[in-house]
Order: structure tokens, then sequence, then C-alpha cells
């Protein structure tokens, strides 16, 4: 697969979401965190799954919301995601589903 794309904005959105992912499993037994990319309709759709808690829509929040500002505890993990994706026409869709895990869908 090649995408047509600025790659370190892409891996700094990759790198970001795999660090979230990383740290929602620690402790956890059998953790588990996938990449996987496809082709779909022509575009190509990345994925980060993995089988932690599951995201809270609160946490979500500096992912769909620029007012909101980032704080030395939370740093600024999703705000960048959010700022470089759309920098690079990358849409993202979340499907949490509590206590199973989290995944990350980028449509670029």
């Amino acid at each position: 697969m090649v995408l047509n794309t600025d790659e370190y904005f892409l891996k700094t959105v990759m790198r970001n979401l795999t660090s979230n992912a990383v740290k929602s499993l620690i402790g956890r037994p059998h953790a588990s965190i996938q990449w996987s990319a496809r082709e779909e309709g022509g575009k190509a759709v990345l994925s980060i799954t993995d089988n932690g808690p599951g995201i809270t829509e609160a946490q979500l929040q500096p992912l769909y919301d620029q007012s909101l500002p980032s704080s030395l505890k939370g740093g600024l993990g999703l705000h960048l995601v959010r700022d470089l994706s759309k920098a690079i026409g990358c849409m993202i869709t979340v499907s949490p589903t509590p206590g199973r895990g989290t995944q990350f869908l980028l449509t670029l």
C-alpha cells in the first residue's frame, strides 16, 4: 500500500495513538495491540486496536473539541492527533467497547 501524505504527521498520529493504547494496557493480562491496513472505497484505512478497558467519552473530548486546553497531566496526545490528522486530511473514527478495548480507524 502506498500513501500520499506527510509521513511525519502520520507517524506522529500513529505513535501517539499506540502510546495511549500501551498506557491503557499496563497491568492487564493478555494485553494486545493490533495494527492493520486495508484499502476500502479507494481510500486507505489504518487501524489501531487494543484490548484495554475502552476509552471513555470524556477521554475522547480533546479529539473533537478544539476549545479544550491541553494539560500537563493529560498531555498533548489527542490534541496533537486531532490537529495533525486534520492537516493531512485524515478522518478518525473511534469505536470504544467498555471493558473490551478501543479501535481507532484512520481513513486517508
